[in-house]
C-alpha cells in the first residue's frame, strides 16, 4: 500500500479479465514458512501479544505515522477524519531459505507514487475487518490466495499524512504459491529480505522538500530498491512491537 489507498476496483479491471495479462508474468515464487525456523519461531510467540485477527482495533490505541515525524505539516488547519485502510504483511520463504516479506512496486503509469514499493493493501470496504481488506487486495494485487495465508494478528495504526489509518495485518504463508501482478497497477512483486526491514541498522531517517516544507521519513534500501514513506514507517512500528535479533 502507498498514501493513496485505493480500494476495490471496477469489475472489468479484476478478475478474469486480467488473467491473460497475469499469465504472461512469469511469477514470484514465494515458499511457506517453516513454524520451527528459529526467526518464524521467535515471531509467532510475540505474535501472541497482537490485536485479534477477526475485529477491528479498538478506539484509543497508540497511533504512530506521519504526524510524530512531521508535527507541523498541516499547521494550524485541522486535518479530515482519518479513512480505514489495512496493508498486508505476508512473510514467506524464498527458494534459497531466507525469510521475506511480500512487496510490490507500484507500475509506472500511475499518476500517484509511481515505481513506489508498497505492501499490498488497501482501504476498507464497508462490512469489512481489516483483516479482510488486507487479504482482499493482496489477492487483486499479486493473486495471493486467501487460503494460503494464515493470519497472525493486527499491529496498531499507522496514520499517513494523506489521512489513512492503515492497520498492519502480519501473516504468514502456509502453502507454496506463485505471485502474479495485476497488470493495472502493479509492475513486479519481490521477496524483501525480513531482517533487512526489520533491522534499525539498515534504516535511515530522511529529508526531502514536498509542497514546500521539509518532510520527514524513514527509508531502508533493499538491493537497489529504496522502501520508504508510510511502508518504511510501517516496519519500524512492526520491528519495534515484534522484532528481536
Amino acid at each position: 500500500m502507498t498514501e493513496r489507498a485505493t480500494g476495490g476496483r471496477p469489475v472489468d479491471e479484476i478478475g478474469t479479465s486480467d488473467a491473460p495479462q497475469r499469465a504472461s508474468h512469469p511469477g514470484l515464487v514465494v515458499e511457506p514458512t517453516d513454524p520451527d525456523h528459529p526467526a518464524v519461531a521467535a515471531l509467532l510467540a510475540e505474535a501472541r501479544t497482537l490485536y485479534p485477527v477477526d475485529e477491528h482495533l479498538a478506539p484509543g490505541l497508540p497511533i504512530s505515522g506521519d504526524h510524530i515525524l512531521n508535527p507541523d505539516w498541516h499547521g494550524d488547519v485541522a486535518p479530515p477524519p482519518p479513512r480505514e485502510a489495512a496493508v498486508l504483511i505476508a512473510l514467506g520463504t524464498s527458494p534459497s531459505g531466507e525469510l521475506g516479506v511480500v512487496l510490490t512496486e507500484r507500475a509506472g503509469h500511475l499518476a500517484a507514487h509511481a515505481g513506489q514499493v508498497a505492501l499490498p493493501g488497501g482501504k476498507l470496504e464497508p462490512g469489512e475487518t481489516p483483516a479482510m481488506a488486507a487479504l482482499r487486495e493482496a489477492e487483486e494485487e499479486v493473486a495471493l490466495p486467501p487460503a494460503a495465508v494464515r493470519p497472525l494478528g493486527l499491529v496498531e495504526p499507522y496514520l499517513t499524512r494523506t489521512g489513512f489509518m492503515v492497520v498492519p495485518v502480519l501473516a504468514l504463508l502456509t502453502e507454496r504459491v506463485v505471485l502474479r501482478p495485476h497488470p493495472g497497477e502493479v509492475s513486479d512483486i519481490f521477496l524483501a529480505p525480513w531482517v533487512r526491514v526489520m533491522d534499525a541498522a539498515f534504516r535511515s531517517e530522511e529529508v526531502y522538500t514536498l509542497e514546500g516544507r521539509s518532510r520527514r521519513f524513514y527509508q531502508t534500501m533493499v538491493g537497489e530498491r529504496c522502501v520508504w514513506g508510510v511502508t518504511a514507517g510501517i516496519f519500524k512500528v512492526v520491528s519495534e512491537r515484534l522484532y528481536r535479533p
